[in-house]
């Protein structure tokens, strides 16, 4: 047999050798860190980074002074925001808030626009965080600012003051471990303190103060990043990743010495 024939039946036999045991070993599976949501539940966010964004109809009701209703210069419009929160456990979150929005402006003020800005802090507080239909509630404080721009000659104001209360209701569908979406109503009280000219700067305090609300009604958003996911008290833990199958140390049989091979005699 040519001696190139015999070396290369050798190396094919060696490699067969090689590879034929982990043909038939099991393949390890996945490693994972999320515990396993038992049946009816899902995974909720904690330490987690929460982008939130809304939008709706939103409508003024009540007074900006005891001489000037807040209807007599907005009407209906068009709102939405967003917040930026921190889930800090499946229950509960702080987040930083902002809205605009945009309003019908009273035909008194000659086909002029209004429009509105608002910021604050509030508090989040989830109820069923760990089904797909979770009812929350939120409340909170800020400031508002009111832009009236009358048509014909400039004769712009900002009407701003401080918004002691806020509150919205909501419910989240979770169609994802990580993104919310579902209907929200809410409403603020609101104290606007001063009337900026924004013609001649002069800053005027607002005589005979009322108070005002903006209602909202409309659709909101969450998207969870960065944290984790859990399960809720008592599940089981994750199972880890089977590794591959333990091998037995063989330990090579040693003849008996001639002391016990004489016990036997």
């Amino acid at each position: 047999m040519d001696h190139r024939a015999l070396f290369g039946s050798a190396a094919l036999t060696a490699f067969l050798v090689l590879i034929a045991p982990q043909a038939h070993a099991d393949p390890a599976q996945p490693a994972t860190d999320e515990p396993v949501a038992p049946k009816g539940t899902i995974l909720a966010p904690t330490n987690a980074l929460e982008l939130q964004f809304h939008l709706g109809y939103t409508e003024p009701f009540g007074q900006i002074s005891k001489n000037l209703a807040a209807q007599d210069v907005a009407e209906a419009g068009f709102g939405s925001g967003g917040a930026l929160a921190w889930r800090i456990n499946p229950h509960f979150a702080v987040a930083g808030f902002g809205a605009f929005h945009h309003s019908k402006a009273d035909p008194s003020l000659n086909g002029g626009m209004v429009f509105g800005l608002a910021g604050g802090l509030r508090g989040d507080y989830h109820f069923l965080p760990y089904r797909l239909v979770d009812p929350y509630l939120n409340a909170g404080a800020g400031y508002r600012l009111l832009f009236v721009h009358p048509g014909g000659p400039p004769d712009n104001h900002m009407i701003h003051g401080f918004e002691p209360f806020k509150s919205e209701f909501g419910v989240d569908f979770r169609l994802t471990k990580d993104f919310a979406l579902g209907p929200m109503i809410g409403a603020d009280v609101n104290v606007f303190t001063w009337d900026l000219d924004e013609h001649t700067g002069v800053n005027a305090s607002i005589p005979n103060k009322g108070v005002s609300t903006w209602f909202f009604a409309g659709v909101s958003g969450k998207m969870d990043v960065l944290g984790k996911r859990v399960a809720a008290e008592g599940t089981a833990k994750p199972t880890p990743a089977a590794g591959p199958p333990e091998e037995r140390e063989v330990k090579p049989e040693t003849a008996p010495t001639e002391r016990e091979c004489c016990k036997y005699r």
